[in-house]
């Protein structure tokens, strides 16, 4: 891959939604996590049986480096995620800035994409955020963010059978509405035993 090549690709990265869409300077790694995790259940003897799998959401960590003012291929690059995502992102943002839109995303629990240079990934949140600053990076922000897939699913209300239709409709029909009820006093067993029996 050629050194122009290298330059798109690595700009190529990029996160947020709608308006606030960030593109880092330099993506220092990339790190993809995805794990299938079996089921275990110790019976009897110790023997451990596993039933199912299932996939836990997936996670992505970046350590990048944003500078004041983005690269010279932001504009390129800001262009054509305009016309193919419909969004937009300040070119200008001052590394304060940029770690408050950061901030911003995570404490609003905002849904991002996420592009790298592996994978894309959406209904994302920032999960974990860590900023180093020393001598060298005092003027940049150099972060570490760890995003986790959020897995939605959608619900449905389904028209139960009228209780007469049903075989037991006292112990499975739905609640209703039966009105406001007066409270009782439960009578002693003992007591009403000894009456019965005095009777």
């Amino acid at each position: 891959m050629d050194i122009l090549s290298a330059l798109f690709q690595q700009n190529s990265r990029h996160f947020g939604q709608g308006t606030t869409l960030l593109i880092p300077s330099v993506v220092v790694s990339e790190d993809h996590k995805d794990n299938l995790t079996v089921t275990a259940f110790p019976v009897e003897n110790g023997a451990t049986i596993s039933d199912h799998a299932y996939m836990p959401p997936a996670t992505v960590t970046m350590i990048l480096g944003f500078a004041g003012g983005g690269t010279l291929l932001d504009q390129y690059i800001i262009s054509a995620i305009k016309e193919n995502y419909n969004q937009t992102t300040p070119l200008q943002l001052s590394p304060q800035d940029t770690y408050k839109s950061i901030l911003a995303l995570q404490s609003n629990r905002t849904l991002i994409n996420v592009t790298t240079g592996k994978r894309q990934y959406s209904n994302m949140l920032i999960t974990t955020i860590e900023v180093n600053t020393d001598a060298t990076k005092e003027y940049v922000l150099y972060c570490t963010l760890t995003m986790t897939q959020v897995v939605i699913t959608s619900t449905r209300t389904t028209q139960a059978a009228q209780p007469v239709n049903m075989a037991n409709g006292l112990s499975t029909a739905a609640v209703v509405n039966t009105g406001q009820k007066a409270p009782t006093v439960p009578g002693n067993p003992a007591v009403t035993a000894n009456k019965a029996a005095a009777g």
